[in-house]
């Protein structure tokens, strides 16, 4: 896969959000919300991959998943070297038991970006706060996260829309580009 730039990537991440349907379990299909999010990380204008790559850790409660964590990494991989903003994407599954385990998985693996599973209903503050600690940006596609994260993708109306939580980004210090936030629903 090309490197993903924002003004390259504009007319694919357009057409992924006009001509893409939602998943029939409301949400996003793996394939979709990996291409979505991924395109949308080339907005951010402060994302600072380390030595030519992005971490992008992938938060998991395996008792509560339903497998989105497993999905959205398989989706990633099928990409196959993805690089984003010029570095190589590196994806690292974190399991928990419960949110308090998050702040220290997340000190250990140091990434810039957080992909938040499913599971964490209750819990999204604790986990929003642990990834705020990293100067980590959230990433989610399941619907109930609007309300924590900074970036998702999620089904409106039958169809994919990205979703961005202003305060929760500029918190983990994302900069993110006008062209992004026009596509996308803009909350606080």
């Amino acid at each position: 896969m090309p490197p993903l730039r924002p003004l390259a990537s504009f007319a694919g991440l357009l057409l992924a959000l006009v001509s893409l349907r939602a998943h029939a379990e409301d949400m996003v299909a793996p394939d979709v919300a990996a291409k979505t999010l991924l395109r949308a990380l080339a907005y951010d204008r402060s994302l600072a991959p380390r030595d030519g790559t992005l971490v992008i850790a992938v938060v998991v409660k395996p008792s509560a998943d339903g497998g989105d964590g497993a999905a959205f990494e398989a989706a990633v991989k099928a990409l196959g070297d993805v690089t984003v903003q010029n570095a190589h994407v590196k994806l690292v599954r974190l399991e928990v038991g419960s949110a308090s385990e998050v702040d220290a998985r997340l000190s250990e693996a140091n990434p810039q970006v957080v992909y938040v599973a499913k599971g964490f209903d209750g819990d999204g503050a604790k986990v929003q706060a642990s990834a705020q600690k990293q100067s980590a940006l959230t990433l989610y596609r399941w619907p109930g996260y609007g309300d924590f994260f900074a970036v998702g993708v999620v089904p409106r109306e039958g169809k994919s829309k990205i979703v961005v939580r202003l305060g929760a980004a500029k918190a983990a210090g994302a900069v993110l580009d006008s062209q992004l936030l026009r596509l996308a629903q803009v909350l606080d």
